[in-house]
């Protein structure tokens, strides 16, 4: 439908700008979300080691700690992976369900509910004194997932790609500030902060008006004008009038119709059209995607994002391990910027390839380090000297990333399946991408236990690796679908799954 809407001329800027920017505060909160874990772990770890050499050195340490009416939550390394896991749980769960929700209550009542969702998980880990509350409040952290329907369906089709980098650029913000708070103030008051920013950010949505689009969709025609003359969007006129002739030729047909409402009768229409596009090429791209989604899920950055602290402090750092996680992580806000005119400007594939290399390659410098780091024989005044080399090197790693790395397999996804199911299929591999990352998350401590740190990024290096060969063969084996195949779709009454 977006493509079908006409604008009759540009609106001015900051018609668009704010808008946008109050939706993508959402982006903000949920790229906060993301690195708090390393933050509130990163802090925890530091109390636990405390306590342990408190009660080392103390006669009667039992006694004693008991005097001393600690608050501080403790935590084993089981209980850290599940903080640190949880937010995936939420995230897996909310792709199963997000699609639904939105298309069931609207694109800005279902913003709304994400940011109550966030106000209420900063809450509780701001304010809980015992774990379960951590994992609980990690857990509906997880729960949104931010998508860019709204934003997309208020801004005509030449300006998406542009205001695109708002939402990659204040998610960056997000995750950097957290780290950079934590690195600073105690992980309670970093937390705080977010919430008290859910505040503003629900009245902004409030205010504005639900996408236009939707409304039409829902056939409600004097509400969705009055949305697009919010947006300085036009042509709606024409659309409303359109849907008001269609309305009145359904009166018209037999009672049997009238059963497209019914929501059971459109998931059975939509699983048929599902089972007959599912065969032959569309099987193989599924397939292929299925694969390169799952092996992304563990390409590492979870553990980066989530266990930042930990990671620098066992590799070694020219600065305080967590000085060094937000430090590491600035390089995400120009990236994100600047991965729309870098995805415009050259080959897809190509610059998958070159991104991926990049981060594999980056990855092994980080292991080869600390693997020969691990002896204390080899060159200790070199091995000083390079501390620096996991720092830039995850740097590096952020940045590809950032460019492109994370986002073309998504845009592949979207240009290679067909409309009628394109929707369940993203939702299928995301829900592979997410339980991939929480498998790692959880198994994060066996792992560093089992392999060690460098066997760790040596992991992540070959894995990368094999996610740009799979990349390779899904983009050689896939084609941009032919324009009178998207218009037959559109066409179609079969409405996207």
């Amino acid at each position: 439908m977006s493509e079908r809407i006409k604008r009759m001329e540009r609106p001015k800027t900051i018609h668009v700008l704010v808008p946008v920017f109050i939706i993508n505060v959402a982006a903000f909160l949920q790229g906060a979300s993301v690195s708090s874990s390393s933050v509130i772990l990163g802090q925890l770890e530091k109390v636990n080691s405390s306590i342990e050499l408190f009660l080392q050195n103390s006669t009667d340490s039992q006694n004693v700690f008991e005097e001393e009416n600690f608050e501080e939550i403790l935590i084993d390394n089981e209980q850290a992976t599940w903080i640190a896991s949880s937010w995936m749980i939420g995230h897996l769960i909310s792709s199963l369900m997000a699609g639904f929700i939105s298309d069931l209550l609207g694109r800005r009542t279902s913003l709304l509910l994400d940011i109550l969702v966030f106000f209420v998980g900063f809450g509780l880990l701001s304010f809980g004194r015992t774990y379960p509350l951590l994992v609980f409040g990690r857990f509906l952290l997880g729960y949104p997932l931010v998508t860019q329907v709204y934003a997309c369906e208020i801004l005509s089709s030449e300006r998406r790609g542009p205001y695109s980098a708002v939402y990659a650029a204040m998610h960056s913000l997000g995750f950097v500030l957290q780290l950079v708070l934590g690195a600073y103030v105690n992980w309670r008051m970093s937390l705080l902060i977010p919430m008290v920013l859910c505040i503003p950010a629900f009245i902004g949505v409030f205010c504005i008006h639900e996408s236009p689009e939707w409304l039409l969709k829902k056939k409600k025609m004097a509400v969705c004008l009055a949305s697009a003359d919010f947006y300085n969007l036009h042509g709606f006129q024409e659309l409303v009038e359109l849907e008001k002739q269609k309305i009145k030729h359904c009166d018209k047909v037999d009672e049997k119709s009238k059963m497209d409402d019914n929501l059971l009768m459109k998931f059975r229409r939509n699983l048929k059209s599902a089972v007959v596009q599912m065969k032959g090429d569309v099987l193989l791209k599924v397939s292929l995607l299925s694969i390169l989604f799952l092996l992304q899920g563990w390409c590492g950055f979870v553990i980066l994002g989530s266990y930042a602290v930990d990671i620098f402090t066992r590799s070694g750092s020219p600065f305080e391990p967590q000085h060094t996680s937000w430090i590491t992580s600035l390089v995400k806000v120009p990236a994100a910027i600047a991965s729309f005119f870098i995805i415009a400007r050259f080959p897809r594939k190509s610059l998958f390839v070159v991104l991926s290399l990049v981060i594999s390659f980056s990855f092994a410098l980080v292991g080869s380090y600390t693997y020969l780091n691990s002896f204390p024989d080899i060159c200790p005044i070199l091995m000083e000297k390079l501390v620096v080399i996991p720092m830039l090197m995850i740097i590096t790693a952020y940045a590809a990333y950032g460019c492109g790395f994370n986002t073309l397999p998504q845009l592949l996804t979207a240009e290679i399946i067909p409309v009628t199911i394109r929707s369940s299929v993203v939702g299928f591999v995301t829900t592979l991408e997410m339980a991939s990352t929480f498998t790692l998350s959880k198994l994060k401590s066996e792992l560093i236990e089992t392999i060690g740190l460098p066997g760790l990024f040596f992991m992540f290096s070959g894995v990368v690796f094999s996610v740009m060969m799979m990349g390779v063969i899904t983009f050689n084996t896939s084609s941009k679908a032919r324009p009178e195949e998207e218009n037959a779709s559109r066409d179609n009454n079969t409405t996207p799954i």
